[in-house]
């Protein structure tokens, strides 16, 4: 499912994620209130990457480093995202900087080229934010693979949605090594 992460850690990634977003949301929204004390842009989405170091605090792979961080990745026992944190993360880099470009819909509507047009990564990171900053917002995740990239996002409170059809290993364009991120 791109940059190596694949099906089965893509299952188990749902797992934690809906559970993060649904039955302990209050837990994750805790979390997130302490964060953005500390970051106040805590997923907010930009695309200026003038400067790297604020960049860096304003992409998915440090919001996910930080929203998922006491999540024991080593344990086979327990379904939560990945094997290893490190494939987690490249995953999410992998998405916020993919080479290719990936068709974005809110609420079921295609968003490309249009004043409201989001990258894959600011649609998902804008839809948890929303989750968490609305009392009674939940958030299903769900995942699967295509030939083309799709992130699909329904952002109706309190029943948020985030759907991302993912491109299969062999469909991926340009680089998409084993070696370390340049995040």
């Amino acid at each position: 499912m791109g940059n190596g992460f694949t099906i089965v850690e893509a299952a188990t990634t749902l797992t934690s994620l809906n559970s993060m977003l649904n039955q302990d949301v209050g837990r994750t929204r805790d979390k997130y209130n302490h964060l953005k004390a500390v970051f106040p842009d805590f997923l907010r989405y930009t695309d200026d990457t003038s400067d790297r170091r604020i960049w860096r605090l304003r992409t998915l792979r440090f919001a996910g480093l930080l929203l998922t961080a006491d999540i024991d990745f080593r344990s086979s026992a327990h379904p939560f995202p990945g094997r290893n944190f490190k494939r987690w993360l490249r995953w999410l880099t992998w998405l916020q900087v993919m080479p290719d470009p990936a068709t974005v819909l809110i609420n079921s509507v295609p968003v490309g080229g249009t004043p409201d047009a989001e990258h894959p990564a600011q649609a998902v990171m804008e839809t948890i934010r929303l989750t968490l900053e609305d009392p009674n917002g939940k958030c299903r995740c769900e995942w699967g693979e295509r030939a083309a990239m799709v992130v699909e996002v329904g952002r109706r409170s309190p029943n948020y949605s985030i759907t991302v059809w993912s491109k299969k290993e062999q469909d991926v364009g340009g680089p998409h090594d084993n070696d370390e991120d340049e995040l």
